[in-house]
């Protein structure tokens, strides 16, 4: 799916596309998709700068650019190729970490879905 077609499945679901807010976190998410993708290439997380340029938020509404939040990039990353480059998949190239890409390109992705007490 592209990436917001992928947000609107996890919204449809009672979520989002996960956040990676630690190396624990983007560890298990690495593991997760290797079971579920025998290729365990890249799959779409809610990061994205749509809104702003560079401003990258998490589609959950938390931030990813404040002092202190967690940043997985490949090394050259974020790049924003030829100015179209808004959506963030994970689990890309030989580092395995974030990768700004096209929104339209299709990959698969992880849901988080909120627990109701």
């Amino acid at each position: 799916m592209t990436w917001l077609d992928a947000e609107l499945n996890c919204l449809h679901l009672g979520g989002n596309l996960v956040s990676e807010h630690s190396e624990d976190e983007h560890q298990f998410l690495k593991e997760l998709h290797k079971r579920h993708d025998p290729k365990n290439g890249p799959f779409w997380i809610g990061l994205s700068d749509t809104h702003k340029e560079k401003t990258w938020l998490w589609s959950d509404g938390t931030s990813a650019t404040a002092k202190g939040d967690f940043l997985r990039w490949n090394p050259g990353e974020p790049n924003n190729y030829r100015g179209k480059e808004d959506c963030v998949h994970s689990n890309y190239g030989g580092p395995k970490g974030w990768n700004d890409a096209s929104c339209n390109s299709k990959y698969p992705s992880i849901c988080a879905l909120r627990l109701n007490d």
